[in-house]
């Protein structure tokens, strides 16, 4: 259990009294996800940051329907260490002068391709940069349980569950269940 793996003995009803059903939804798995919100949240043309390397699919799920662009953020230092809001704010800037609006974050953690696991710290302030510049976050966890060795924090339990209107938590089965579409 992600939220809080000190309580492996969590009941089902437990675990419910951390979620608000108001704002839970599904799709048919992260493309999809990733898709209905872009459309929801931008239009046609905007920017979404995206911390490189990335899994490269990212690019067409923004892009075939809301019609968003992918932008990669090079992070100067270590890849493997994360965004940090220089590097953000370099990206962003990039895109503005290219003409484009600055919409969202797309910030997938584990890291998809090289399986960095970005820290609480660069999580929050990644977030707090996206929100200075009153921008959505999308956190795909994806791979939340398919990190063994500890470090692994889901946002959910860094920000305490409480994102905001601004930070969308997506947790797609197909990686950690096997459950490709659900």
């Amino acid at each position: 259990h992600f939220l809080f793996p000190e309580r492996i003995n969590m009941t089902f009803g437990d675990a419910l009294s951390y979620i608000r059903p108001e704002l839970v939804c599904y799709g048919a798995g992260a493309s999809s996800l990733i898709s209905h919100l872009a459309l929801c949240l931008a239009e046609r043309g905007d920017a979404v940051l995206i911390p490189a390397p990335y899994y490269a699919a990212f690019d067409v799920d923004l892009k075939i329907i809301s019609g968003c662009i992918a932008v990669p953020v090079h992070c100067k230092g270590n890849p493997s260490e994360g965004p940090t809001p220089r590097d953000l704010e370099d990206a962003a800037l990039a895109a503005e002068a290219k003409g484009m609006r600055v919409r969202m974050l797309l910030i997938t953690n584990p890291c998809n391709p090289i399986g960095t696991i970005y820290t609480p710290e660069v999580m929050k302030e990644a977030i707090e940069w996206a929100r200075s510049r009153d921008m959505h976050t999308i956190v795909d966890e994806i791979y939340a349980l398919s990190s063994f060795d500890g470090q692994f924090e889901s946002i959910l339990r860094t920000f305490n569950n409480e994102l905001g209107d601004n930070v969308h938590h997506i947790w797609p089965l197909s990686k950690d269940f096997g459950a490709s579409g659900f």
